[in-house]
């Protein structure tokens, strides 16, 4: 339903789940209130639309189909048109929706808020388009690193993610030429510290302020407006080179092939709208202005606005109808893109996949990392070498598996014993992975005699999480080519939380050879992606701890199951947990699994997980009887 919203499905606003999810679970009854503020913005949306938006279009698309014969001041008379038609257009759309969604009963995102009257580019962004603003800087600048990576970080990222919404309006360069004078706006604004005297200025500042704005948001709107990068600079050279005011004036261009009474007219709508969105910027609404009119007045306003959209519609009649931009923006865009973009398109994909290429490679690797913010995933996943150890001949008999805290506890132990192969590694390899160590050690070790299992009771119930699981997890499985050991139950589950492409070895190698993929795929995964959900605790472990025991049994080998050593600071948890084990599969062979535990001090830890370095190797953490 949230995807199918048809209020929103063509053009906007650009809703969040979190914003529009719960209305839609909650449902909506009936609200006299709601449907009438609705009715409201579906009147302005109408007058915005049918009576500014598609006659100021014609005003407009009269000089810029004749751009090469018409003098700059006509040019610059139908841009400043166009940037009032953009607008009516825009907000149009949005009232309409807004409107719909409140009769339904629905409270969408306001999309606009008088961004003519803004002081800055800045202020303007926050008040066009808010929808789509919010989207860029959550999803392009703030992922870039926003503003927290110094000064030249910040405006490369600005001017990314401004260069990012050109494309969004269409796959041509004057879009592109759009989005970075906006981007070139912002970084001066930002450099000449505009925004910080905003608040503080008076009204003459303030009105020149907004000026200046206006004048320069209408200069990036030649572009827009413009077919071509080329007929863009062609309007720009006769502005400035021949302006031809006289000529406008003595030809009558200046009415762009209308009538004095239909440019009159329109001068008058937009002088209403000005008023309108002056209402607003003092915080006020019509809406609340006509409530305090006697209901006789109130409704002849509404009879006239009724019956001036029935006369434009009637007058109107037979001509070809008007969509809205944003909608002509995505069929032109499809039409350039089929037409002349798959050029620009293959050249762009050419060079991401050589940058990607060349961040998988020295010396180019840690360049691009530092680059790209990326330098703490550099590191290898760090299981690789004990699926090498364990997959490798040598003399012992024993395989001692578990986690960090195990790892701890018995990495001298062979010195002692050489009959043992400790291969303990850390608990985000999971239990499924653990399994698989002890698969290939089998394998490889056909005298083997025993597997010991020593796990946290707690990171035993550890599932597929998002970083962790697949840093440590799903990477050190494909790469070992052991992921297809897992039974199908089991991948499918991983496939849900990660992804069933991004467990694919080719694209796993990627994603651990180049720290930039990396960090852009697990920062993806935390934000898009959710924990999986075990019926009980115990569900994986329970299933794969009986996996490893069939498979010793399968090879004479016996399995023991252990749990290390666990700080004070579990012991409650630890004492739920028991409860949950004692109707497993694991608690009917191993039921002092948890009667066994040895509590330790807090103080003898660092991070209440691990063991401070003089406490690692105390007689009393040798519990187990190995």
């Amino acid at each position: 339903m949230f995807v199918s919203f048809f209020p929103i499905i063509l053009s906007g606003p650009i809703q969040r789940g979190t914003g529009l999810l719960q209305q839609l679970r909650e449902g909506r009854d009936f609200d006299y209130d709601r449907a009438h503020s609705g009715l409201y913005y579906l009147l302005w949306g109408y007058l915005l639309k049918l009576v500014m938006s598609d006659r100021l279009g014609a005003l407009v698309s009269f000089a810029y189909d004749r751009y090469e014969t018409m003098p700059g001041a006509v040019m610059l008379w139908a841009t400043m048109l166009y940037a009032i038609q953009l607008y009516c257009d825009f907000a149009g759309y949005s009232a309409l929706a807004i409107g719909t969604g409140r009769l339904l009963g629905f409270d969408l995102q306001e999309n606009f808020l008088q961004p003519y009257f803004a002081g800055s580019i800045k202020e303007f962004w926050n008040r066009w388009h808010i929808s789509l603003s919010t989207w860029l800087r959550d999803y392009i600048y703030i992922p870039l690193g926003g503003n927290k990576k110094g000064q030249i970080r910040k405006y490369l990222n600005l001017m990314a993610t401004f260069l990012v919404s050109g494309l969004w309006h269409g796959a041509g360069f004057s879009f592109l030429i759009w989005g970075g004078l906006h981007g070139i706006y912002q970084i001066m604004g930002d450099m000449l510290s505009f925004s910080k005297v905003e608040k503080t200025r008076g009204l003459i500042c303030r009105m020149a302020g907004s000026f200046v704005t206006f004048v320069l948001v209408d200069f990036a709107w030649i572009f827009f407006r413009a077919d071509s990068a080329e007929q863009g600079v062609f309007i720009v050279q006769s502005i400035f080179s021949r302006f031809g005011f006289k000529e406008m004036t003595y030809y009558g261009y200046y009415l762009l092939g209308g009538s004095r009474l239909n440019l009159l007219l329109l001068l008058m709508g937009i002088v209403i709208v000005f008023l309108v969105d002056f209402i607003h910027e003092k915080k006020l609404t019509v809406e609340k202005l006509a409530a305090k009119l006697s209901i006789g007045v109130r409704w002849i306003l509404y009879i006239v606005l009724t019956l001036l959209l029935l006369f434009v519609v009637v007058r109107c009649y037979g001509q070809a109808a008007s969509t809205f931009i944003y909608e002509r923006f995505w069929r032109n865009s499809m039409k350039k893109l089929f037409r002349k973009g798959f050029l620009f398109s293959g050249i762009v994909c050419f060079f991401c996949v050589a940058f990607v290429f060349l961040s998988m490679r020295e010396p180019y690797r840690g360049v691009i990392a530092k680059w790209t913010d990326s330098e703490e995933f550099m590191d290898a996943s760090g299981m690789l070498p004990y699926f090498e150890q364990v997959r490798t001949s040598d003399q012992t008999t024993q395989l001692v598996i578990g986690d960090s805290i195990c790892r701890q506890m018995f990495a001298g132990l062979s010195e002692y014993n050489p009959q043992m192969s400790i291969q303990a590694t850390n608990a985000a390899l999971m239990i499924t992975g653990q399994y698989l160590l002890a698969e290939e050690y089998l394998k490889a070790h056909p005298e083997a005699t025993d597997v010991f299992l020593v796990m946290h009771p707690v990171a035993i119930t550890r599932t597929f999480d998002t970083e962790w699981g697949y840093r440590y997890g799903v990477m050190t499985y494909a790469e070992t080519d052991t992921i297809s050991y897992l039974d199908e139950n089991t991948l499918d589950d991983m496939a849900d939380v990660y992804g069933r492409f991004f467990m694919k070895k080719e694209v796993v190698n990627v994603i651990e050879n180049s720290p930039m993929m990396r960090k852009l795929y697990l920062s993806y995964i935390n934000i898009n992606k959710s924990d999986y959900v075990q019926s009980s605790p115990f569900e994986i472990a329970d299933q794969y701890v009986r996996n490893l025991y069939d498979l010793c049994e399968e090879n004479g080998v016996e399995l023991h199951v252990y749990a290390s050593p666990v700080s004070e600071t579990f012991r409650e948890q630890t004492e739920e947990l028991e409860k949950a084990y004692d109707i497993t599969w694991m608690s009917t062979c191993y039921p002092d699994f948890f009667q066994n535990i040895l509590y330790y001090p807090d103080e003898w830890s660092e991070d209440t997980s691990h063991f401070s370095g003089e406490h690692a190797e105390r007689e009393e953490l040798y519990c187990l009887k190995i």
